[in-house]
């Protein structure tokens, strides 16, 4: 036989021996179980423990608490804290299943073999306060659901639960922590990453809201969503391989001798965190080698946070044109050449038009004007450090719009601008653009930019007028060169036709309450544009108000491309302002208020 099977053999009759002598034997006696049951560390409170050493046969893993923190002192590498914890409960929570006295043991030859304590499966030491709890661990009992495990200063030997084990690491590597940046709450105010000559810094200012890119200059606002996306990124890398422990490397084979990438966090000037990225390895293009230099350990990361460590500056400015919030917006005002209007709100009050007249402003039509002005991104940044803005049409601005916003000092009430914009006429499907006390250059598009209201009207109230159809009393109707009158008669109204009397006051109704689908434009030459003819197609209504009579007068053009029709009024300024007319009411209006044509129009 062989002799290695031998002592295999013997090995197995001892421990089955033992097995029986010491743990089978004692299930009889109920009371003498309950006496042996209880938690095997009774007076450990793992709250306490601020170190631990495990001893295996391959080496030692000793953590500490640095500054509240776990870390691993062989080797030196923060610790994840998951694993301690769990480990600390795990022992805190053992039970004592049976307990074999050292009288019983010297009875039975060869037990520490038996019982797996030649050499010892592992050592576990706790530094408890200023207690120092040390036991080892042996093998798992026959049955292999316990655990023998002897006590520093007993004689004796406990059985507990063998799933002790599964939290007993193998190596110190279940104990590093998996993150590249393994500080859970990390302060700092300025992120800089050198990728070759090329340097880029990004830094928060001193309010700890935005952040800014200091270089390369000029300084400019940073994107808070790129910004936030690489920080996240960077908490989010979790490293594939420990590859390297050794203090003094040699970091050329890891491209880690002129690093690729450095990126540092700081606090003000104090650096924080510092990491360097090298070359990938030959197997692996996805993975790249770090090396913290706190730690000096090299290992791999997935190479997507390098990715985004090299983009270029301009990926990380902020693309909105303008940064503001509306509910502290109380006043805007605009400029277009030689023109130009503002409206105006209260605070918690509601906008109106304050120049060039008064009128009330459609609520919806200003939340579009806002979104579209907060909204409005660089498409790209044409020029920085420009000292010259004439040949960019931005010398005087073709349009500027201000936003301020009410403030009370010692002077009184004031309005203080928040943000403004300046933007040139358009370059094919590009718009110029500057903000004020900047030296860049930034190309819109010119779209985008045409939803901008450029004139007052286009954000008045789309209600063109508001009265009652009974106080109409001359319908004037100009059409294909003819003119004809209708008087409401006291007893017949309109005509003695009961049914087409009550169809034209159900148009005269709507019409006192017109509404425009949309603004569309302005002036005399925008109406010829539209269809508007020199022979008018035009309605006036004479309305009896405060005992006066008003005229309210609309003049009709060609259809719109959504079938609906243009139509224009004079309101305030005189001026004649084009608005889509609903192609419901022009049917009606068509029918029951036009003139039937003569032989001559046919």
């Amino acid at each position: 036989m062989n002799p290695k099977s031998t002592q295999w053999l013997i090995a197995m009759a001892l421990a089955l021996f033992a097995y029986i002598f010491f743990i089978e034997r004692r299930t009889g006696d109920s009371s003498e179980r309950a006496a042996q049951l209880g938690r095997l560390f009774p007076n450990f409170d793992e709250a306490k423990v601020t170190g631990i050493e495990i001893t295996r046969t391959n080496g030692s893993i000793r953590v500490a608490q640095v500054n509240g923190q776990w870390q691993l002192t062989t080797p030196i590498y923060p610790a994840q804290k998951t694993g301690i914890e769990t480990f600390l409960q795990t022992v805190n929570g053992l039970q004592r299943r049976a307990y074999i006295s050292s009288n019983e043991l010297s009875s039975q030859p060869g037990w520490t073999s038996s019982f797996g304590f030649v050499p010892p499966r592992a050592t576990v030491a706790l530094q408890e306060g200023t207690n120092r709890v040390i036991f080892q661990v042996g093998s798992k009992t026959l049955m292999g659901d316990q655990l023998y495990v002897r006590m520093q200063g007993d004689a004796g030997v406990h059985v507990t639960d063998a799933t002790f084990l599964n939290n007993l690491p193998e190596s110190a590597t279940q104990w590093r922590h998996a993150m590249l940046l393994h500080v859970e709450r990390l302060a700092f105010d300025r992120l800089v990453v050198a990728n070759g000559p090329r340097v880029l810094e990004i830094q928060r200012d001193a309010s700890g809201g935005a952040w800014k890119l200091v270089r390369p200059p000029p300084s400019s606002r940073a994107d808070f969503h790129r910004v936030d996306e690489l920080v996240k990124q960077l908490w989010n890398t979790r490293i594939g391989q420990f590859v390297t422990d050794d203090p003094k490397p040699d970091l050329e084979p890891f491209g880690l001798q002129t690093p690729e990438v450095q990126l540092t966090l700081a606090s003000g000037t104090n650096p924080i965190f510092q990491v360097q990225f090298g070359r990938s390895p030959t197997n692996d293009p996805t993975q790249v080698y770090a090396r913290r230099l706190s730690h000096t350990n090299i290992v791999l990361v997935p190479g997507e946070i390098v990715e985004l460590l090299r983009k270029p500056h301009t990926e990380f400015r902020d693309r909105t044109l303008l940064s503001f919030s509306p509910a502290a917006v109380h006043r805007i005002e605009v400029r277009t050449g030689s023109e130009g209007f503002a409206v105006q709100r209260p605070t918690n009050g509601v906008w109106a038009i304050t120049e060039p007249f008064p009128a009330a402003v459609d609520p919806l039509l200003m939340r579009q004007f806002l979104d579209v002005l907060g909204k409005l991104e660089i498409e790209k940044f044409e020029k920085d450090a420009v000292t010259d803005f004439v040949p960019y049409g931005l010398d005087p601005p073709a349009r500027q719009y201000t936003l301020k916003t009410t403030v009370t000092n010692s002077v009184g009430i004031t309005n203080a601008v928040i943000a403004q914009v300046d933007f040139s006429t358009n370059r094919l499907d590009l718009v110029f653009a500057k903000r004020p006390g900047e030296s860049s250059v930034y190309a819109v598009s010119f779209g985008a930019s045409l939803a901008l209201p450029r004139a007052a009207y286009e954000l008045r109230d789309r209600r063109i007028w508001n009265f009652a159809s009974s106080n109409v009393t001359t319908i004037t109707l100009v059409q294909r060169g003819q003119t004809n009158t209708v008087t409401r008669n006291a007893t017949r109204g309109w005509t003695a036709d009961l049914v087409a009397n009550e169809a034209i006051e159900e148009t005269l109704h709507q019409l006192g309450q017109l509404q425009a689908l949309g603004w569309t434009g302005r002036g005399e030459a925008n109406m010829k544009l539209l269809g508007f003819r020199e022979e008018p197609h035009r309605i006036t209504l004479d309305v009896k108000a405060g005992g006066k009579q008003q005229p309210f007068a609309v003049e009709f053009g060609k259809n719109d491309p959504g079938g609906h029709r243009y139509a224009a009024v004079r309101l305030e300024g005189g001026e004649p302002i084009i608005f889509v007319f609903p192609a419901s009411l022009y049917q009606n209006v068509s029918q029951y208020l036009s003139l039937p044509e003569t032989a001559s129009n046919r």
